[in-house]
């Protein structure tokens, strides 16, 4: 794992672009010169460079991430199973039929970072027992 941060890559690339050196800037912020040299002609981030190799696509991500995070809001956060199934049913979908891999949660919890630490609100039993069909329909009437 590099020994930088995007953030400082980024100060390093302000720098050369207002004058310093290449070299000098990646001695400052300690970035190697080829990486910086690189970024200055265009290449993109570490995690740009990998996104052509998950499974789902980021717009997929976005939609798993919001959809684990509305279940959290209404006191259902999902497990770490349920999301890997969801996930898995994705995939699916779109016509790719090989197995997640034993590690896809750690990296898509890493890319995510938001829903790390998601936990179930607690919900009043009274809220529970009173949903039915009809107050259902009635929350999507005009």
């Amino acid at each position: 794992m590099p020994r930088y941060t995007e953030d400082q890559l980024k100060s390093a690339e302000k720098a050369v672009l207002e004058g310093m050196s290449i070299r000098q800037a990646g001695r400052d912020w300690g970035i190697p010169y080829a990486t910086l040299s690189d970024r200055l002609k265009g290449a993109g981030t570490r995690n740009e460079a990998k996104e052509m190799y998950q499974r789902l696509s980021p717009e997929d991500e976005k939609a798993l991430v919001g959809w684990i995070t509305v279940q959290g809001q209404l006191g259902w956060a999902p497990t770490h199973q349920q999301v890997r199934n969801l996930a898995s049913r994705i995939v699916v979908s779109s016509g790719d039929t090989r197995p997640l891999g034993r590690k896809w949660m750690e990296g898509f919890l890493r890319r995510h970072p938001s829903i790390r630490s998601l936990k179930a609100r607690s919900i009043d039993s009274k809220r529970v027992k009173e949903v039915n069909a009809e107050t259902i329909k009635d929350l999507f009437k005009d």
